[in-house]
């Protein structure tokens, strides 16, 4: 590395890096860094003391801390040998082995913390999440089905005319029902981010898992959504588990293999039934 960084500061031309890879590399062969602060570059590079931060888009400031490394040869190798002494204190195989042994001891602590059912262990947080969820859905079963406002958004959904010759506002009624499932979705994104990891793009695995759910189970049933959820998550498990592992990533088929098993069985669904 010393050979092709020289005696030149790193500039890495990014908004968005998310550790600075390069800017740890350069420290560590004792070259000062001039980077950006956005992401993890600020943990990765000292302002004043291993190198040089500067305003995303402030062209200024860029040209100026190159202009100083490259004119003061004395703040460029103060900078660098604080960087590299940073860098050997910070991640030497000593320092990595000690924070993966950590890691893997926090890991088994987290892993001890739960519940054995027929020798197999569950973690508390899923059988937490696992209560709330059957919690959640005898609430709205019965709330759809024992009480008068459940009443009204199930014979809206079949006739919306005759209900409203009724004197019932089914638009306030279907409004109501809207919000409830727009809370119902929002607390279900909460939890499942609370054990699943969270990227840009996620929304839409979820998004083809519910379509998924309403297809098997069927239109306008509560128990198809929860039949066509057990369905969907024994069918992805169970296919990446037993198929090779070089094959594993070919389980996503066997999903819409069992979409078109109910479809051809049950055109609507399993609990679907005609409008």
């Amino acid at each position: 590395m010393p050979p092709i960084f020289t005696n030149s500061a790193v500039v890495p031309s990014t908004f968005v890096e998310s550790f600075g890879m390069a800017a740890l590399e350069a420290a560590a062969c004792g070259i000062p860094v001039i980077a950006t602060r956005s992401g993890a570059l600020p943990e990765v590079v000292s302002d004043g003391v291993t190198g040089t931060l500067v305003d995303p888009g402030d062209v200024t400031a860029l040209g100026d801390a190159i202009v100083a490394y490259a004119t003061e040869p004395h703040l460029r190798a103060q900078h660098g040998a604080a960087g590299h002494e940073w860098a050997r204190e910070r991640f030497n195989i000593a320092q990595c082995a000690r924070a993966y042994l950590d890691l893997f001891a926090e890991l088994d602590r987290i892993r001890a913390v739960g519940r054995y059912v027929q020798g197999i262990q569950y973690t508390k947080t899923r059988l937490v999440i696992l209560v709330m969820a059957l919690g959640i859905g005898a609430a709205l079963w019965i709330w759809l089905k024992r009480t008068r406002t459940g009443m009204v958004i199930r014979a809206g959904v079949d006739d919306r005319a005759m209900v409203s010759a009724l004197g019932i506002n089914i638009q306030l009624t279907f409004a109501l029902a809207f919000v409830v499932g727009s809370a119902l979705a929002g607390f279900g994104g909460v939890i499942g981010g609370s054990f699943a990891s969270l990227a840009p793009g996620v929304d839409a695995n979820w998004l083809l898992y519910s379509l998924v759910v309403v297809i098997i189970g069927g239109m306008g049933s509560l128990g198809g959504a929860a039949i066509g959820a057990l369905l969907l998550g024994l069918t992805t498990n169970f296919s990446a588990a037993y198929l090779p592992e070089n094959y594993t990533y070919y389980s996503i088929i066997f999903t819409f293999v069992l979409v078109a098993i109910v479809l051809a069985v049950r055109p609507l669904g399993l609990f679907g039934r005609p409008a």
